[in-house]
């Protein structure tokens, strides 16, 4: 699956990590990015580019 976050075109490649924290959801993706990670929160939009 690619994204779209902060004008950048990212493939996901897998869930690295999840955690219920006291501000919500806290969620971790590996991406094809020199080796990220693509981090966010409960409530954060992120695009999803159709291939």
């Amino acid at each position: 699956m690619t994204v779209s976050y902060n004008e950048k075109v990212l493939k996901i490649i897998k869930l690295h990590n999840i955690k219920l924290t006291e501000k919500g959801l806290i969620y971790q993706f590996d991406v094809d990015d020199n080796n990220g990670v693509l981090m966010g929160e409960s409530g954060t939009k992120i695009s999803i580019i159709k291939e």
